[in-house]
């Protein structure tokens, strides 16, 4: 019997990364998160629906919507979708915390290479090709937390028992990322397979929350903060931040 050739996977042609600060998510993706309106952002009569629960528009770019976060879109763009295809969108992070109290950095907390990352209920994920292109959305930091922030908040870890001290006078979570697109066809026995390009089919991003004091004491993001296609090192990670975008403003 001469062996069975399974029908080929859709592909990844494209990614875009999208940073801008002040923008908003594309009014395709339909992640729940996202606060995006359904269909194409129109109902009926033309009138614009508003965002679901009255939750704002996902924002994007370096301390978002004013808070100690940064929020990034990354859209994926595919060729030979087909009814019966399901598709997932991976992610692993590697991170670490950092506080200065004076002149001293102190490491509080080390996530290991490739700890998962991936929301269990997909609520950040637009799995469903519009115009053939799926959607994520990530908010690495404090995205719960308004700035400025006042003098005494300990800012936490993910570790719910290790926080910064109250007179730090920097407080730095720097983490990298690897995202990377699956598909699958239960209907055609194809089992999840990656179909991003790239070695492994990863696409490699990173951000940095830099947290400083202003001249009233308050925390504010300082211009060290940054969300960026790249990675960083383990070494970088587990070594004292330094700032190599003290000459620009936050992109």
């Amino acid at each position: 019997m001469p062996p069975i050739t399974l029908p080929a996977l859709p592909k990844v042609v494209s990614v875009t990364f999208r940073n801008e600060r002040g923008t908003v998510v594309d009014p395709d993706n339909c992640c729940i998160d996202c606060g995006t309106p359904p269909k194409f952002g129109v109902g009926p009569g033309g009138v614009p629906w508003p965002p679901p629960f009255g939750r704002r528009i996902f924002t994007l770019g370096v301390g978002r919507s004013g808070t100690a976060s940064n929020g990034m879109e990354m859209q994926f763009t595919i060729a030979g979708h087909r009814a019966g295809i399901e598709y997932e969108i991976r992610r692993v992070r590697r991170h670490s915390f950092w506080q200065r109290r004076g002149r001293t950095w102190t490491k509080l907390e080390s996530v290991l290479t490739d700890t998962n990352d991936d929301s269990p209920d997909n609520k950040d994920e637009c799995l469903t090709p519009i115009r053939n292109r799926i959607f994520v959305i990530d908010a690495p930091g404090y995205a719960f937390a308004p700035l400025p922030a006042p003098n005494g908040v300990r800012w936490p870890t993910s570790n719910p028992r290790v926080r910064a001290d109250a007179d730090a006078t920097d407080m730095v979570f720097r983490a990298s990322f690897a995202e990377w697109v699956e598909a699958r066809s239960p209907a055609q026995g194809i089992p999840w397979t990656v179909i991003s390009p790239g070695p492994e089919g990863r696409i490699f991003w990173y951000s940095t929350v830099w947290l400083v004091r202003d001249a009233s004491n308050n925390w504010v993001l300082g211009p060290c903060s940054k969300i960026s296609l790249g990675s960083l090192s383990n070494a970088a990670l587990d070594s004292p931040p330094v700032c190599y975008f003290h000459m620009r403003r936050p992109a």
